[in-house]
């Protein structure tokens, strides 16, 4: 009886196969099958069994491109129990918080580094990691996770997930997607208006990240972002009828959402009124300075930070410690605000004044030199005695006097003086000059120009690895935008404290086979010039791993 049934299933499923010509049609044909020699005979041509990446459909978002194979566009998949997912991240961007219901995902960075975190379920520890290139990461079935790629340099993942139906649920679209009293109400009492302008905000996988990040790699963030991924409303999930026009992007023909011109006001508390507006210019004619440096306001005025020129922020400090961010819910941070020169276009961030307590502010900007140690700072109700706002200033510029960093400005005596190295110059991989002689007690300064490089001390024996104990140093990545003035350009200095040689190179990976290091973007302080000369170790660079 079961062999009869067998060959039954295998009779009605072959002429099935017959007429799979699309990729639908076998999907559904394979569905149908009973046993796994069904599936395979049903698919009669050997290329139904590759899937090519680079012919897929894309889903894309501001930030990159996701490219799954998956039951229902690769049908040899089903019944095997895998599926996979290419994901190609652009600079600055983010696989925003998502699940796979039914998969566990393994991931493998092929290139680049990357940022993932995940949540399993309540109760659990939150788990975060950065994944280097030709590490891997795994995310539980079912847990909130993410990945992004802060790095200034494309990145792409690859991922095996445990089911050749994973799912994916994004979070943020399908949380807003219920009916919108839930959801206003699991934020703590939103109204419906609210919910549904937060709704359309929401934009579409993969996302940009924040503009702190494109500050720091000297990117320009995108002017929108596509918001095609929401939820579907129907009568459970609608908004009310009556809600005013215009609160809502949802909807909306051209299905992007523009970039905010500025940021909202922060609120540290329930300031009542609406108050006055305060105007404060931050970097007015290229000063180091916000303009006024303090004001008097009332409780419900607002003030309005204006950036008009290089690249500042509006950090909340304390008058302790004026230098340094306040943390917990009072605190608040613009981040970073590139106003370029070519293009000026004014951003702002306003900050609710609440109570009569005095704020305190700063900007963290470290380059050349920390703007805070040189006096950018400012106060809401600074007190007339006491703890006053020149009191704070002074505090503020005694950090530049108790500094030890090596991104601070060197001064020249009469027995030392200070050697200037140029980084990446007319778009070059090099340090002009890359062989340098120099004395004991002499400042090396390294001046970086378009692109991003580092600054990284090596060995002779292995030029393209950075030294991770006490002698090793690093400038980080210093990313510059094209054309920048010559008061934008941070620099980083290396003082020589023996005649020993000193090896550096930039770590940079660049975006070809061969990272920046490899391509000759090394040199040398005081090198031999005989046996392990500069030339020596621009040959075992070339070659290194």
């Amino acid at each position: 009886m079961m062999k009869t049934l067998a060959l039954s299933a295998l009779l009605s499923a072959l002429p099935l196969a017959s007429l799979a010509t699309t990729v639908a049609d076998k999907v559904s044909a394979v569905h149908n099958a009973v046993t796994a020699l069904d599936r395979i005979n049903i698919l009669q041509d050997d290329g139904d069994f590759v899937f090519d990446f680079t012919k897929a459909t894309k889903t894309t978002g501001a930030g990159g491109a996701l490219i799954a194979a998956k039951a229902d566009n690769f049908p040899a998949l089903i019944g095997n129990g895998l599926a996979m997912t290419i994901g190609q991240m652009d600079p600055c961007s983010i696989n925003s918080p998502h699940t796979h219901p039914r998969a566990t995902e393994f991931l493998l960075m092929t290139k680049g580094t990357i940022t993932a975190g995940f949540l399993a379920e309540n109760g659990a520890r939150f788990v975060i990691n950065n994944v280097t290139e030709l590490s891997a990461t795994i995310f539980p079935a079912g847990s909130i996770h993410f990945q992004a790629n802060y790095g200034c340099e494309p990145a792409q993942f690859v991922a095996a997930l445990s089911d050749e139906d994973p799912g994916t649920v994004q979070i943020a679209q399908r949380f807003f997607g219920l009916p919108p009293d839930v959801v206003g109400a699991s934020l703590g009492g939103l109204g419906v208006q609210e919910v549904a302008h937060l709704a359309g905000l929401i934009p579409d996988n993969l996302i940009a990240a924040t503009k702190d990040c494109f500050a720091h790699c000297g990117l320009t963030p995108p002017a929108t972002q596509p918001i095609t991924q929401q939820q579907p409303r129907v009568s459970g999930n609608a908004f009310p009828s009556d809600l005013p026009t215009g609160t809502t992007t949802w909807s909306a023909p051209s299905s992007t959402t523009p970039a905010p011109s500025s940021w909202p006001t922060y609120s540290g508390g329930s300031g009542s009124g609406t108050g006055k507006t305060w105007d404060v210019l931050v970097g007015e004619d290229l000063q180091l300075k916000y303009t006024p440096e303090y004001l008097n306001a009332a409780v419900g005025d607002t003030v309005s930070f204006h950036f008009v020129s290089k690249n500042h922020t509006v950090t909340r400090s304390s008058f302790p410690d004026p230098c340094s961010p306040l943390a917990g819910a009072d605190g608040f941070d613009s981040g970073f605000n590139f106003v370029d020169p070519a293009k000026p276009e004014i951003q702002i961030f306003s900050v609710k004044v609440t109570d009569e307590k005095p704020i305190w502010v700063y900007c963290r900007q470290k380059n050349p030199a920390p703007h805070c140690g040189l006096g950018m700072v400012f106060a809401v109700n600074p007190p007339a005695a006491g703890n006053t706002f020149a009191e704070f200033k002074k505090k503020a510029l005694a950090t530049a006097g108790a500094a030890t960093t090596t991104s601070t400005a060197p001064t020249s005596t009469a027995t030392s003086k200070v050697i200037d190295v140029t980084v990446g110059k007319d778009g070059s991989l090099k340090y002009e000059p890359d062989d340098i002689a120099a004395n004991i007690g002499d400042t090396v300064r390294f001046t970086f120009f378009a692109k991003n490089h580092t600054v990284t001390r090596s060995a002779f024996s292995d030029p393209c690895t950075k030294i991770t104990d006490g002698t090793g140093f690093d400038s980080d990545f210093r990313p510059v935008v094209p054309d920048a003035h010559a008061d934008q350009l941070p620099q980083f200095n290396v003082t020589v404290t023996d005649s020993k040689p000193i090896w550096f190179y930039c770590r940079q990976k660049g975006t070809g086979a061969l990272s920046h290091c490899q391509q000759g973007m090394n040199g040398a302080i005081n090198a031999p010039k005989t046996g392990n000369t500069l030339s020596a170790f621009k040959t075992r660079a070339s070659s290194s791993d």
